[in-house]
């Protein structure tokens, strides 16, 4: 029975060291590689500035609790089939809460809430060769008394950046 068990551990631990031995090859070779944009959204139009390829892999994160003002992205091939999607926080909600004295009165503290017309990130995607076009989708929630879930998800797209990953210089 021991000898049964030796060669189960035996075996599991081989598989382990080939998996990470094809994780190290696929690293090395470059078939692992991260596909940087670097994006500019300005008055609702989604801008490509620049685009990078290095090695390495994507951690996805994880998006905890309501997709409301949220982003998602979706990689389409060029035949129009998607590749990946994933969730991001929107970049355009990105806005900055000032408070100030009032010159009126001093002991009344009054707010602001000012957004920028114009901002800049970077979306981080697993590289594919056939990736032809980032669609991005905005996300709301909304009670529906017509569906089962509370918090009904719905996608509507806000914008699109074509690809031609022949020209992105790694």
């Amino acid at each position: 029975m021991k000898f049964l068990h030796f060669h189960i551990f035996l075996l599991a631990v081989m598989q382990l060291l080939f998996l990470w031995q094809q994780d190290a090859y696929a690293v090395k070779e470059g078939n692992d590689r991260i596909l940087f944009l670097f994006i500019r959204l300005e008055k609702g139009v989604f801008v490509l500035e620049s685009a990078k390829i290095r090695p390495g892999r994507v951690k996805q994160k994880k998006m905890n609790g309501s997709r409301e003002n949220c982003l998602k992205y979706e990689t389409v091939s060029i035949d129009g089939r998607e590749i990946d999607n994933g969730v991001m926080f929107d970049p355009a909600l990105s806005t900055i809460r000032l408070e100030y004295a009032d010159t009126d009165d001093h002991e009344q503290i009054k707010k602001i809430v000012v957004s920028n017309e114009t901002v800049r990130f970077v979306l981080r995607l697993p590289y594919r060769k056939n990736i032809a076009q980032v669609n991005f989708l905005r996300m709301s929630s909304k009670s529906n008394a017509k569906t089962i879930a509370l918090d009904a998800v719905n996608e509507y797209k806000v914008g699109e950046i074509k690809l031609n990953l022949d020209e992105i210089i790694e």
